[in-house]
């Protein structure tokens, strides 16, 4: 059962994003030689003065941020007729696609967008116990700040997961956390160089916990950086710096990807984040992404219908959090599983998507360790089990 806070969110969620949605301009419809991107620039300036007004230069910033300029492309009215993320989208694929509040398979971008998860009871490996799960997250980005060429954008990231267990950790001698929390607003900047040169980074303040902001012990800072640089056509390099102490990596680690893109088809991230998105028909589409060690995603989506359409895909999950009135600092609390998602999609007035699904999920697995790899200190492993989802997204 999907709980009240996960209703009332979505609600929110829609109501705010009916009420802060504006008009943009559709991108030119991509030919047969390969899209807009390989016409004749005196071909674009022509189109260009045949709009009735063009985009003023305060614009491009937020533009470029929400994939809206004329070499990055958004949602289209019909859905089968969109084409892949354009070259001169902001964030990197890998990054869009590793955000679980966001469905896979969208194109254009997603200031708004919610998920929830629902596990039945399940028996805990070698105890007398039961534990079930409720899961929701959400996330919105706003711009707050548009001044040429710069762009300031804000964030809020929530994660909420509720538990029903009889579980105990037996090391660290106290209950299971009755629920898990991770609050993040942040900044993200953009600046658009010119010619292909974007540069871009994040900052947060994080708090995951059972007890989110409860001291400064449960709160950590987060950032990001990238840099994209343009190859030959429409490739380009992205060089990257992301750090995120409560992870399962807690060292700055730089990135270095190429991001190449043969057709309108097929877009690839070579390196690190690695990801693929192909489309080798209109109603067909696939995604994957994978950033060390552990997280990974992907899905296969068939959309037959412009209203409607089914996917199925797999997701490599895993949380970290500083419970409150631990006995060290250094203690962390891990949540990792894997799961199978798989459903029907809705495609609603252009711009709302809705999932509807469920899944099986695998190798659930709780503890607490000072390193990722110390897996043996309140082990909790929980039986595989199927559950119940529903995601919700908007689209620019």
């Amino acid at each position: 059962m999907i709980s009240r806070w996960t209703a009332g969110l979505l609600l929110a969620f829609a109501l705010c994003s009916m009420a802060s949605a504006r008009p943009v301009t559709l991108r030119p419809p991509v030919d047969s030689e390969g899209g807009s991107e390989s016409r004749p620039r005196a071909e674009s300036q022509l189109r260009a003065e045949s709009q009735p007004k063009a985009e003023s230069q305060s614009e491009r910033p937020i533009a470029i941020a929400m994939g809206m300029t004329e070499d990055s492309p958004i949602a289209q009215p019909d859905p089968m007729a969109r084409d892949l993320p354009g070259p001169g989208d902001a964030l990197p694929i890998a990054l869009s696609l590793l955000d679980f509040t966001i469905p896979p398979g969208l194109n254009g971008q997603t200031p708004v967008g919610a998920s929830a998860i629902h596990m039945p009871r399940q028996r805990v490996d070698n105890r007398r116990a039961f534990l079930s799960s409720q899961r929701q997250e959400a996330s919105a980005a706003f711009p707050i700040l548009i001044d040429a060429p710069d762009t300031l954008i804000g964030t809020l990231e929530v994660r909420n997961t509720q538990f029903q267990t009889n579980a105990f950790l037996t090391s660290s001698r106290r209950e299971f956390p009755k629920e898990l929390w991770e609050i993040q607003p942040g900044l993200a900047y953009l600046r658009d160089l010119g010619d292909g040169w974007l540069l871009g980074g994040n900052l947060a303040i994080a708090s995951a916990s059972d007890r989110p902001f409860h001291s400064s012990r449960e709160i950590a800072p987060a950032f990001g950086a990238f840099l994209r640089v343009p190859a030959k056509d429409d490739d380009s390099w992205l060089y990257s710096l992301t750090y995120n102490p409560v992870s399962a990596v807690r060292f700055p680690i730089p990135g270095l990807a190429y991001e190449y893109n043969p057709s309108p088809q097929l877009q690839l991230s070579i390196g690190l984040p690695f990801s693929v998105v192909w489309k080798p028909t209109e109603s067909l589409r696939f995604d994957f992404a994978y950033i060390p060690p552990l997280s990974v995603r992907t899905q296969l989506t068939w959309q037959p219908m412009s209203a409607v359409g089914v996917f199925a895909g797999f997701e490599w999950v895993n949380d970290s959090y500083l419970l409150a009135n631990r006995p060290s600092r250094r203690d962390f609390f891990y949540v990792y599983e894997k799961r199978f998602p798989v459903g029907i999609r809705f495609n609603i007035a252009d711009r709302f998507t809705l999932d509807v699904g469920g899944g099986y999920a695998f190798d659930r697995l709780f503890f607490t360790a000072k390193q990722f790899n110390e897996r043996s200190r309140d082990r909790i492993e929980v039986r595989p089990t199927t559950y119940l989802m529903l995601r919700f997204a908007v689209q620019l």
